[in-house]
């Protein structure tokens, strides 16, 4: 949500908006958020996707560099 501030005396809030929609997983952790702002500029959402691509998992990789 964002709200518009006018600083002063009165302090003054303006009417509620949201700020965006995202496909949020429904939160079922009472231990963390499903979201998480990184700066004033980004968000991070936990998300889930239909179809997503299976996870290649590497191991002993450095065995396989040439040196």
């Amino acid at each position: 949500m964002e709200v518009e501030v006018t600083p002063g005396s009165p302090f003054k809030l303006g009417v509620p908006k949201p700020l965006f929609e995202a496909p949020v997983v429904q939160f079922t952790d009472p231990g963390g958020w499903p979201w998480d702002v990184t700066d004033d500029q980004r968000f991070l959402f936990n998300t889930k996707q239909q179809g997503s691509p299976p996870v290649t998992v590497v191991t002993n990789w450095q065995a396989s560099l040439k040196k």
